[in-house]
């Protein structure tokens, strides 16, 4: 490559630039790909979140406040066991959260900066 001309240095340093341009897409695909992939996790979890939630609300809580209604004021029963639901509802949205996009674009990023260092190092 030493005695070609500055022309055909350009050429040769536009094709890689363009190889190079295509990996980095085909990287941002599959990143978002994965991205989709979690984000589909998430929404089951929060579904199911949300199905058991009403299921509960449904089904145990109006047995165990009528259960409760014996011991204690019918009001307080239901608060007792209303709060303790939530406690439940919430531990269910931070398990499906977790599973969500943590860095969007990582790797993305990270080789783009060191094709910027690359092309920047041809040029001088």
């Amino acid at each position: 490559m030493q005695s070609a001309s500055t022309g055909e240095l350009l050429g040769h340093f536009l094709k890689q630039i363009v190889a190079l341009l295509k990996k980095e897409l085909e990287l941002a695909r599959a990143e978002v790909k994965s991205s989709v992939r979690s984000t589909v996790a998430m929404v089951v979890g929060f579904v199911a979140a949300g199905v058991f939630l009403l299921m509960g609300v449904a089904l145990v809580l109006t047995s165990i406040v009528l259960a409760l209604a014996h011991a204690m004021a019918p009001w307080l029963a239901a608060l007792l066991v209303g709060v303790v639901t939530l406690g439940v509802g919430g531990l269910l949205f931070t398990s499906a959260k977790k599973k969500g996009i943590k860095k969007p674009f990582e790797r993305t990023q990270r080789t783009l900066k060191e094709d910027v260092r690359w092309a920047k190092e041809r040029l001088a």
